[in-house]
């Protein structure tokens, strides 16, 4: 499916090319509106980066170790396989499945059937 959105995702730069909506374009990314998105995600990324030192944070591949306040990329991960866990149904306030790697490996929400 990612395949099908990048070929997508540069045919919408060839249309907005050669198409009446080139100015459109132009003109909101001059425009307030996008100044504020833009300042949203910012801040939205930079305090992420204050409260865990990581710019995305169960991505421990965007963390920075090199600052005092820094969380350790082990714990990071731990914690990205306790949300995966617990948004797979592994993990409820009375319950908390044994194997949480295989539980999340191998969790399939439809069963597959046999056919004989």
């Amino acid at each position: 499916m990612k395949s099908f959105y990048l070929i997508y995702f540069s045919l919408l730069f060839f249309f907005i090319y050669y198409s009446h909506l080139e100015n459109f374009f132009f003109k909101f990314f001059k425009s307030k509106l996008f100044i504020l998105i833009f300042v949203f995600i910012f801040f939205s990324f930079f305090f992420n980066f204050i409260n865990s030192s990581c710019i995305i944070f169960p991505a421990k591949f965007t963390c920075y170790e090199k600052v005092s306040w820094s969380i350790t990329k082990s714990d990071v991960e731990s914690i990205k396989i306790w949300y995966e866990l617990w948004a797979k149904g592994g993990a409820t306030p009375n319950f908390v499945v044994e194997n949480r790697i295989d539980y999340i490996n191998n969790f399939n929400k439809l069963k597959k059937r046999k056919i004989k």
